[in-house]
């Protein structure tokens, strides 16, 4: 019994030990390998691929629910970027930058994990500067953030957008996802805890087993004593 009560306890160490395991990497966020522009860096004025890279692939739904980046231009003017397309580990779109200034880029991502993540970074668009990385031409669909836009909320649908037909292309930034997205941690932990029910059946049952084959050996040991020494039960 001890020996079963053992068992029991480092099994359920082992379970506990996997689940802390598997929740903290669970719960580990996407990192930032890059972005186009660079953070901090000064571009010359044209069309800009505006880009996001990470360390792990980005979780593409088909419809860019969780995925937007937002530009804020130097005189305020804030939009969501069209047609954001996911590359693999990164997420880019589109920008007229005609305007000379500072430029904020406000980004959202969901990793192939299911993790979200947001943040932001600036650069500066310049007069005399090097020319910024730009969109392939045949997958662009630029916006142009004016200050004729006189609502500083205002998204990508409020402003003229030239669209190329790209077949690749979403409309991003769609907000808050329309469907239900599994949760990793909690089907993780299921998965784990079903493991330990049919752990602990199984060392259940093996006892038992054992139990049983050791009566089974010590009624026949019993009885080949008895056939060799009869007068055991005349002594009962």
């Amino acid at each position: 019994m001890k020996r079963f009560s053992s068992i029991l306890l480092a099994t359920a160490a082992l379970a506990a030990g996997l689940v802390m395991t598997a929740s903290t990497a669970a719960l580990a966020h996407d990192e930032i390998v890059g972005t186009t522009p660079s953070a901090g860096s000064q571009v010359a004025p044209g069309t800009l691929k505006v880009s996001v890279t990470f360390n792990e692939p980005v979780m593409d739904v088909g419809n860019g629910d969780g995925l937007e980046i937002q530009v804020t231009s130097p005189d305020g003017v804030a939009a969501t970027l069209p047609c954001l397309t996911v590359d693999g580990d990164s997420i880019w779109a589109a920008l007229d930058a005609t305007q000379v200034g500072t430029y904020q880029v406000d980004w959202r991502s969901v990793s192939s994990d299911g993790h979200a993540n947001a943040d932001s970074f600036t650069f500066e668009v310049a007069d005399g500067a090097a020319a910024g990385e730009a969109p392939a031409p045949d997958a662009i669909c630029p916006i142009a953030l004016t200050s004729s836009e006189p609502d500083p909320t205002a998204t990508a649908t409020d402003v003229a957008v030239v669209t190329s037909g790209n077949p690749n292309a979403n409309t991003g930034g769609s907000g808050e996802s329309s469907g239900t997205k599994l949760d990793p941690l909690t089907g993780l932990v299921y998965g784990i805890g079903l493991f330990i029910g049919l752990s602990l059946i199984g060392i259940a049952i093996s006892e038992l087993q054992k139990r049983a084959r050791a009566r089974k050996a010590a009624l026949k040991e019993l009885k080949a004593e008895v056939e060799a020494n009869p007068e055991m039960l005349r002594d009962l």
